[in-house]
């Protein structure tokens, strides 16, 4: 039987698969910035070596090529934000789960303490009613409700009080 991932691990994969993919991205921007400011240096001596009058066509040429450059430049700049806003929306995701999840734990502990508690004083009440019935002195009593007396709320109370009291 294999076993479901949690939403914690979920959106741990998710998280790293996105900051990978962000470092990935940063990466491929650094080198297109790299490879856009060496072709505008590289135009730019060709523009300053070449004579004014084969200027005409190379320029032309060297705009069309420096406009491409741009235009990668952009697009990779938008796919780099589009991506840190990806990867924060994530991480603010897995935050809010994780601080659920510490929550809904601390909770199950809590609730599990209290039972583990009910259970062991269940046990030692069953082991001194196994107890009691091996001894015969301390046979249960067997009486109809007109033998019973009522017994008032304060004579409870002082009977608590000076049990405590010694």
């Amino acid at each position: 039987m294999s076993k479901r991932p949690s939403i914690d691990e979920r959106l741990t994969g998710e998280l790293s698969n996105v900051s990978a993919e962000l470092e990935d991205a940063r990466e491929e921007l650094r080198v297109v910035r790299l490879q856009h400011d060496q072709a505008i240096t590289e135009l730019e001596k060709q523009l300053l070596m070449r004579p004014e009058t084969h200027g005409a066509a190379d320029t032309t040429e060297m705009s069309q090529e420096l406009e491409a450059t741009q235009k990668d430049l952009y697009y990779y700049k938008q796919s780099y934000r589009e991506l840190k806003r990806k990867l924060k929306q994530i991480q603010v995701a897995v935050k809010n789960d994780l601080d659920k999840s510490t929550k809904e734990v601390a909770g199950l502990q809590t609730k599990n303490t209290q039972l583990e508690m009910e259970l062991n004083n269940l046990k030692e009440h069953l082991k001194t009613r196994v107890d009691s019935s091996s001894n015969p002195s301390l046979q249960p009593v067997r009486m109809s409700r007109r033998d019973l007396n009522r017994v008032s709320v304060e004579s409870v109370r002082s009977s608590q009080n000076s049990t405590i009291g010694k």
